[in-house]
């Protein structure tokens, strides 16, 4: 049993929302799961690569959710940050949601609790539809979607271009 499995046994999920003590660590979370990240998104901007711009960034995330825009999440099992959780483009009782998964904590079923505590925090800020996208080839993210009651809605999938290959991204909707 790794490291990571065993402590997914031991600490239950936690979704705290970002604060400047978590800069540190996200940091080293997005750097060091960059590579596993662009497999499946579009690549962050190179300052995002610098701490100091990093945080700048951060700071600006964290603007958003003052502001009511958005809500950003961190995922924690224990002092292990597992992924990253957010609601976004929040207006009119609606918000997307997307979240990134570090990859050494990937295959384990863990995306669907956080998310569902992401779905929790989206009831408590009283929003009522919550969109979604995920790509085709990424089948885990469409299967946690679909679990938390996400339903497809394009008919017609829309192509996009990710690291010169062409994927196709499905859009997805869940009412609350």
């Amino acid at each position: 049993m790794t490291d990571s499995e065993k402590m997914t046994k031991n600490h239950a999920p936690t979704l705290c929302k970002l604060s400047t003590t978590d800069y540190p660590a996200l940091f080293d979370f997005e750097q060091s799961n960059k590579n596993w990240f662009e497999q499946w998104v579009p690549p962050r901007p190179d300052s995002y690569q610098h701490y100091d711009s990093f945080c700048t960034q951060c700071d600006r995330l964290r603007a958003e959710m003052r502001d009511g825009r958005a809500g950003y999440f961190l995922g924690y099992l224990g002092d292990s940050l597992v992924g990253r959780f957010n609601l976004t483009t929040l207006q009119e009782g609606t918000a997307d949601v997307g979240y990134r998964i570090g990859q050494a904590f990937t295959g384990r079923g863990l995306a669907f609790p956080f998310a569902s505590l992401l779905v929790d925090e989206a009831r408590t800020l009283g929003l009522k539809t919550l969109t979604a996208s995920a790509l085709k080839e990424n089948i885990a993210s469409s299967k946690t979607l679909q679990r938390l009651g996400f339903v497809q809605q394009n008919t017609v999938p829309e192509i996009v271009h990710i690291n010169k290959k062409a994927m196709t991204l499905l859009a997805y909707q869940r009412s609350l």
